[in-house]
């Protein structure tokens, strides 16, 4: 399995804990990840605006992949900041850099 850093998002004043205590496993995310072919991935435009669209996807050794050409907003917006939130079907979210 790969080696992950786990966090928290660092939102002041909303009472987020800064405890390590009940994040979710690399294990969890995978077998999240492995079950659904329809995905939301979320993006920011270079105006900072969001961008979400579904896309059919796969979860294949641990490595997440999705069609869409280099034209398309989300991969424009993935070349300006390469950050991006993945929904599988079930709504939980995680985020890459």
């Amino acid at each position: 399995m790969k080696k992950t850093k786990r966090s928290r998002p660092h939102v002041p004043g909303y009472g987020i804990p800064k405890s390590k205590k009940g994040l979710l496993t690399w294990a969890h995310v995978c077998e999240r990840m492995s079950g659904p072919r329809n995905y939301w991935v979320g993006t920011t435009r270079p105006d900072g605006r969001p961008h979400a669209v579904p896309v059919w996807g796969v979860w294949i050794d641990e490595t997440f992949y999705h069609g869409g050409g280099p034209d398309t907003r989300k991969a424009r917006n993935i070349t300006v900041a390469f950050a991006w939130t993945e929904f599988p079907k079930d709504a939980t979210r995680w985020e890459f850099e």
